[in-house]
C-alpha cells in the first residue's frame, strides 16, 4: 500500500515516503541500505540518530501516517544537526507537521 499509493518527498541525504493511515497514531521506519554503509555499526549509528530526532519531534507530526524514511549514501557526510533540520525540512515540505 506504501509503495503503491504512497507519496514521495526528497531531500539531499534521505527521502520519505508516506501514506495517511486509519490510525490514531502515525508509524514511522527507518532504513539504511547496505549500498550506503557496508559496516553494520555504521548503520545501526545512523538508524538510531534518526530515530531519536524522530522520538524528540514525534508530537510535531500528525497522526495517522505511515512514513518510510529511506537514507541515501549522502547521509555519511551528515552531522546531527544537519539530520535535524534535513527532517524538518522533509516534514514542512511534505506538510505532516502539525502547523
Amino acid at each position: 500500500d506504501l509503495f503503491d499509493k504512497g507519496e514521495f518527498k526528497s531531500a539531499s541525504s534521505f527521502y520519505i515516503k508516506y501514506v495517511k493511515n486509519n490510525e490514531e497514531y502515525s508509524k514511522i521506519s527507518v532504513v539504511v541500505p547496505k549500498k550506503v554503509a557496508k559496516l553494520a555499526v555504521v548503520r545501526n549509528r545512523i538508524k538510531r540518530q534518526l530515530s531519536e530526532i524522530i522520538r524528540l519531534k514525534y508530537k510535531e507530526l500528525k497522526p495517522g501516517y505511515n512514513i518510510l524514511l529511506v537514507c541515501k549514501p549522502n547521509v555519511l557526510q551528515m552531522q546531527y544537526g544537519q539530520l535535524d533540520r534535513e527532517w524538518d525540512y522533509l516534514m514542512e515540505k511534505s506538510e505532516l507537521k502539525i502547523k
